[in-house]
């Protein structure tokens, strides 16, 4: 399987992603792609998964989360749980295959791909991905 690539560029605006999935240059491999690129370009996400957000990233990120728990008078474990929910939020909002769907509501990345990969009868999966934005 080559890497599919699609390059969306959005009509008025300066911005734009480039994303490449494994699988075939089908017609649901071009849909996919192409949603994909607009997911990247509406929700800007730090990397495809989990995998991709950095220990020290997250280390910060439940820091300021523990922080945040701490000076609101949580109890530690109430502030633990805090922390874990608000890590679980970060990864939906900040891992492409985790968001929720711009195209469709209440459904992830993931559950897209999936559909895809059923419809058509074709493995797809995302294995790399750009998001750029020219000027300020």
């Amino acid at each position: 399987m080559l890497p599919l690539q699609h390059l969306l560029k959005t009509s008025g605006s300066k911005l734009g992603s480039m994303v490449a999935i494994k699988g075939k240059l089908t017609d649901a491999g071009e849909a996919l792609a192409k949603s994909v690129a607009m997911q990247v370009v509406a929700m800007n996400p730090l990397s495809i998964d989990r995998k991709g957000i950095s220990e020290e990233t997250m280390a910060k990120e439940k820091d300021i989360y523990m922080t945040v728990a701490k000076n609101e008078g949580k109890p530690e474990n109430i502030a633990e749980r805090i922390v874990l929910n608000k890590v679980e939020k970060f990864y939906q909002d900040n891992t492409l295959l985790e968001q929720e769907s711009i195209k469709e509501s209440g459904r992830t990345v993931t559950d897209l791909i999936k559909d895809y990969k059923k419809s058509s009868g074709e493995e797809f999966d995302v294995i790399e991905m750009v998001r750029f934005q020219l000027g300020g």
